[in-house]
């Protein structure tokens, strides 16, 4: 039986405050998590150049937030 696949979005379209200057921050990178249901997403500033990294689930909703990657 055919079964078409649904891509996953994951959020990778939000674009998160940075947590110091409050500027948009850009995606980074994305790969998946351990159970491939959640996702790895990392953010910079261009602004103030700080990074965070988050693990979302499939709907884009964040379960935990790495404050700097640097």
């Amino acid at each position: 039986m055919y079964q078409s696949l649904t891509p996953r979005s994951f959020g990778a379209d939000e674009r998160p405050l940075c947590p110091n200057c409050k500027r948009r921050m850009s995606l980074t990178r994305r790969s998946p998590d351990i159970d491939h249901n959640h996702e790895r997403q990392s953010f910079a500033c261009r602004t103030c150049e700080h990074e965070i990294e988050r693990v979302v689930d499939i709907d884009g909703n964040p379960l935990t937030i790495a404050g700097s990657l640097s």
